[in-house]
C-alpha cells in the first residue's frame, strides 16, 4: 500500500503518559465531569473528550494534575480559526474533527464539504503543534443518515477521493454493535486507510441485554483493542446517559457503576515485555504505517518492514531497574539505511541512531547503541523513524549500570530578610540510599557549608542574590545542582516574597483562578490582579512564614 506522509516536527509526536494504573489507550467520551468523577476515573483512563474544544468547567483547572489528558474537538465547521488557535488548551496534542458527519442530527457534513473546509483544521493544528484525528462517522440506518453513507468507510472513501492530500494523522469512527465480534470486525474495516485508529465512541446500545452481558461485551472489545497495534486509542460512551442508563460507567457523583469498575480495571498488560531482554519488533503495542513480513533471520518469525520516515512503533515494557542500557537493533537494508530516535513515555532519550546499508532486505546485522537511560517500572518505549529504508527484526536491551544521582533541593517558602533563617531541603532523585551530600550556601551564610541530606537552617548576614549549590555522590556517580536567583532583602521592613527558586510560589484561589499574576525583576515582585480588586483571593506568605 502506498503511503501518504506528512512530515511534522518530532516534538509534535511526543506523547506523555502516567502508566502507574492508566491504559495509554483507554478514554471516555463524556462532558459533565466533576473533580470527584475525575478522581475515580484517573485510575483507568488516560484521556477524555467532551465534543468541545474546551475542557469541562468543573475540571478545567484540575485534570492536568491527575495525568488525564483532554483532547479538544471541532464538533462541526462552526469555528473561527483565530479564536480556536488562541483557545485550544495548553498541553493539547491532538484535535478531533467532526462528530458523526454522516448523521442528520449530528455534524451533518458531506465528505465533499468537509474536504473543502479542512484547511481550517489544518491551520489550527499547524499553529498549535497538534496532530489531526479524522471525522468520526458511525454506522447508521433508516432515516438517520443518507443511504449512501450508512457505512462510515464510504464517507471516508469519498473524503480522501476528494482530498487525497488532506492532513489526517489518525482515522476515527464510532460503533454501537450489540455483538462485540461484529464491532471488532467493523473496526478492522478502517485499517485500509493505513493510519492508526481512534474508536472515539463504542458501547453496547442493546437495552435488552443484561448488565453481565454488557460487561462481557465490553471486556471482549477492550481486550481486542488493547492487543491490536493499529488501535491508537478508544473511548467508552459514556459517563451518564439518561437515554440509556445501561451504558453508564458513572453512578452518583464520584462513584462507578459495575460496568464502570469493569471498564477501568480491564487488563492492558497482555503485551508488556521485560527490559532487560529481547523483544520481537513485530510485538507492537501501537504502530504507525509499518508492515510485517516473514524473515529468514535467526529465529524466523516476522520482521517489521516498509519503514518510512515518519513511521513509529510503541512497545509496552516493564523495566527491571533504572539505569543505563545498551540497545541492540537487528536490522537489514537493501540500499538506503535509515535513522531512528528512542523515546520513553514521549520524552526523547536517544536521537539519530544510524541504520547502515546491509546490501539486502534479509541481510541482517546488529547495531549497538550504548548509554540509553531508562527509568524502572512500566513504560512506553517508542521508536520514531526519522529516515526510512530498512527492516527491523528484534531489539535486545542489556543493563549497563545504575544512574548517577540527580541533585536538587528546595528552599523554604518564607521571605528572607537579614537575620531570618531559610530552610534548605534535599529533593534529589535517583538515590540508592548511600548518598554523600556537600552543601554550599553562598556568600555570608551561617553555616557556610553542610553535609547530610538536611533539612538545614541557614541565616544570611548581608543582602543580595545568593548562589547555593548541592553536590550528591553515590556509587553510580555524582551530580551538582546550583541555584543563583535567591534574594535576601537588606531591611526588616517590606521584605520580599520568596519564590523558593521556582518562580511559582503564588497560589491562586477560586472562584477567580488566573485573576492575579506576578513578575519578578532584581528581587522585586510586581503583583497585578487584572482590575478585580479582590485581594482576598490571593494567597501569599509573609516574613514569618504565616499565611
Amino acid at each position: 500500500m502506498s503511503k501518504i506522509l506528512r512530515f511534522i516536527p518530532l516534538l509534535i509526536l511526543l506523547l506523555s503518559f502516567n502508566l502507574s494504573a492508566q491504559s495509554p489507550k483507554r478514554g471516555l467520551a463524556y462532558g459533565y465531569h466533576t473533580q470527584e468523577d475525575m478522581n475515580v476515573l484517573k485510575e483507568g483512563i488516560s484521556w477524555w473528550y467532551n465534543w468541545s474544544s474546551q475542557p469541562d468547567a468543573g475540571v478545567a483547572n484540575y485534570y492536568q494534575s491527575l495525568g488525564v489528558e483532554f483532547v479538544p474537538m471541532f464538533w462541526n465547521n462552526n469555528f473561527n480559526v483565530e479564536e480556536a488557535i488562541e483557545n485550544i488548551p495548553e498541553g493539547a496534542k491532538y484535535i478531533l474533527a467532526y462528530n458523526e458527519p454522516n448523521f442528520y442530527v449530528e455534524a451533518n457534513i458531506s465528505p465533499q464539504y468537509a474536504a473543502s473546509v479542512w484547511y481550517k483544521i489544518e491551520q489550527v493544528a499547524a499553529a498549535r503543534g497538534l496532530q489531526i484525528v479524522s471525522a468520526s462517522p458511525a454506522y447508521c440506518g433508516g432515516n438517520a443518515c443518507p443511504s449512501e453513507y450508512y457505512d462510515p468507510t464510504k464517507w471516508h472513501d469519498e473524503f480522501f477521493a476528494e482530498c487525497p492530500e488532506c492532513w489526517v494523522d489518525y482515522i476515527a469512527f464510532h460503533t454501537y454493535e450489540g455483538n462485540p465480534y461484529g464491532a471488532i470486525a467493523l473496526t478492522n474495516n478502517l485499517k485500509k486507510y493505513g493510519r492508526p485508529i481512534w474508536v472515539t465512541e463504542f458501547a453496547n446500545w442493546d437495552s435488552n441485554q443484561s448488565q453481565e452481558d454488557k460487561i462481557e461485551h465490553m471486556q471482549i472489545m477492550v481486550n481486542a483493542y488493547e492487543n491490536d497495534p493499529d488501535i491508537f486509542r478508544y473511548s467508552w460512551f459514556t459517563g451518564r446517559a439518561s437515554s440509556n442508563p445501561s451504558i453508564n460507567i458513572l453512578g452518583s457523583n464520584g462513584t462507578l457503576t459495575p460496568l464502570g469498575t469493569a471498564y477501568l480495571s480491564a487488563s492492558y498488560t497482555q503485551k508488556k515485555y521485560n527490559v532487560p531482554g529481547k523483544i520481537e519488533a513485530e510485538n507492537h503495542y501501537r504502530r504507525n504505517r509499518t508492515n510485517l513480513e516473514n524473515t529468514t533471520d535467526d529465529g524466523a518469525g516476522q520482521n517489521v518492514s516498509h519503514i518510512d520516515a515518519g513511521d513509529w512503533g510503541d512497545y509496552l515494557v516493564q523495566i527491571d531497574q533504572s539505569g543505563s542500557y545498551t540497545f541492540q537493533f537487528r536490522v537489514a537494508s537493501l540500499n538506503g539505511g535509515g535513522n531512528l530516535n528512542i523515546l520513553l513515555d514521549g520524552e526523547l532519550i536517544k536521537s539519530n541512531v544510524e541504520i547502515p546499508l546491509t546490501g539486502g532486505w534479509q541481510n541482517w546485522t546488529t547495531v549497538e547503541v550504548p548509554g540509553v537511560v531508562l527509568t524502572g517500572g512500566e513504560h512506553l518505549i517508542r521508536f520514531y523513524y526519522s529516515a526510512g529504508g530498512f527492516n527491523l527484526n528484534y531489539f535486545t536491551t542489556v543493563y549497563e549500570s545504575g544512574l548517577p544521582p540527580n541533585a536538587d533541593f528546595t528552599a523554604s517558602s518564607v521571605s528572607t530578610c537579614l537575620g531570618n533563617s531559610v530552610i534548605f531541603s534535599d529533593a534529589t532523585t535517583n538515590k540508592i540510599g548511600s548518598e554523600v551530600y556537600n552543601w554550599n550556601f553562598g556568600t555570608d551564610a551561617t553555616p557556610a557549608t553542610a553535609s547530610g541530606a538536611g533539612p538545614h537552617s541557614v541565616i544570611y548576614s548581608t543582602p543580595g542574590f545568593k548562589t547555593v549549590s548541592l553536590e550528591v555522590i553515590n556509587s553510580n556517580g555524582s551530580n551538582t545542582k546550583t541555584k543563583s536567583n535567591f534574594f535576601v532583602s537588606g531591611t526588616t521592613n517590606g521584605c520580599l516574597f520568596s519564590d523558593g527558586f521556582d518562580n511559582n510560589i503564588v497560589n491562586w484561589i477560586t472562584p477567580i483562578p488566573g485573576a492575579f499574576s506576578h513578575s519578578e525583576a532584581d528581587g522585586a515582585w510586581k503583583i497585578t490582579n487584572n482590575g478585580y480588586g479582590e485581594w482576598e483571593n490571593f494567597q501569599y506568605t509573609i516574613n514569618n512564614g504565616s499565611e
